[in-house]
């Protein structure tokens, strides 16, 4: 067992949530993840007893925790009494994937992944990837809308942000999912370039969490191929610089512009 995932990975989906009653049988049975696969146990209420064959290491896990399970680990879980848990999936990107700026048609395109930790339970932490939720935490973000879904958050969102000296983005909001974490946005700077962002937002420990995001960009025209390189290489910085805005803003409460 591990306390938490590597950075780098992909999301790669999530279980349904299982019951003491619906909990597959071959999760009881000894299995291991594929290589290059990791997954998280969330145990969302009540407890299970996770069990390392490779070590021997047996370990009981209460509502709110969960495990994380390494690639080629021989393990299984079993039943302690009333439960309901959640298996989240990620993968190791291919080299490529991870960091990948090639020449497509003349024009670059760069796929990137990186985390960010967060000191916030995952149902707190979600939140905060969304047109609204960045208002929080990041400086100058000031969303004009052009359609609101429901809620105003959410699959189906459509708003504008403005960008010096780049122009301005329209973004849609493709996929809002609070159950499982994830969300997806596409976002066009006319002439300039156009990216996919996905975010998934998993529980990393008591009271902590994780986002793992990954941008897929593409130049749209030769002045901005210089642009999306320098923002792929650029990715793991603003990832750093992600997580101490959330931890200043969010967890210590400090509002944006207070010192």
């Amino acid at each position: 067992m591990t306390d938490r995932l590597p950075d780098g990975l992909v999301p790669g989906g999530a279980s349904p949530a299982f019951t003491r009653d619906t909990l597959p049988d071959a999760l009881q049975a000894e299995h291991t993840l594929a290589p290059g696969h990791w997954a998280v146990l969330n145990v969302l209420e009540g407890s299970l007893r996770f069990v390392n064959i490779e070590s021997g290491e047996e370990r009981v896990t209460s509502a709110p925790d969960c495990v994380t399970i390494r690639p080629g680990m021989p393990h299984r879980v079993a039943i302690e009494g009333p439960l309901r848990c959640r298996i989240d999936f990620f993968r190791e990107a291919p080299v490529q994937e991870a960091v990948m700026a090639t020449e497509t048609n003349k024009r670059v395109h760069i796929e990137r992944a990186g985390v960010v930790r967060m000191a916030l339970p995952a149902a707190e932490a979600f939140p905060l990837f969304n047109a609204e939720g960045e208002r929080r935490w990041v400086a100058g973000w000031a969303p004009r809308y052009l359609h609101r879904a429901g809620s105003g958050v959410g699959e189906g969102v459509v708003f504008q942000t403005t960008r010096e000296g780049v122009g301005t983005a329209t973004w849609t909001q493709t996929r809002h999912d609070p159950v499982k974490g994830v969300a997806s946005f596409v976002f066009v700077y006319p002439e300039h370039h156009t990216a996919i962002v996905d975010v998934g937002v998993t529980p990393d420990g008591s009271g902590r969490s994780r986002a793992s995001v990954r941008y897929r960009m593409t130049s749209l025209s030769a002045d901005a191929d210089e642009y999306v390189r320098s923002f792929g290489e650029a990715l793991d910085g603003f990832m750093v610089h992600w997580e101490e805005a959330i931890q200043r803003h969010i967890v210590e409460g400090v509002p944006l512009g207070g010192k």
